[in-house]
């Protein structure tokens, strides 16, 4: 499980931490699938394409899921 809490780094982004969690009751486990920026909304029910590209929301926080080499 993708986890995530409003905890922010200390210091660089000051985005929130990520990490993973092997319990599936947190409910800071939860993520909404999300249209990429500019893209046509996802619908409910139908597969992503493979190679689909889409925005992981954080349900409690509203947070976007931001990936980028750490340094």
């Amino acid at each position: 499980m993708l986890h995530s809490h409003p905890i922010a780094w200390g210091s660089g982004s000051g985005q929130q931490s990520i990490t993973t969690s092997g319990s599936d009751r947190d409910q800071d486990n939860l993520w909404l699938v999300r249209e990429a920026s500019g893209k046509e909304a996802c619908r409910v029910g139908e597969p992503i394409p493979c190679g689909g590209t889409v925005r992981l929301q954080h349900m409690k926080t509203g947070k976007n899921l931001h990936s980028h080499n750490y340094r």
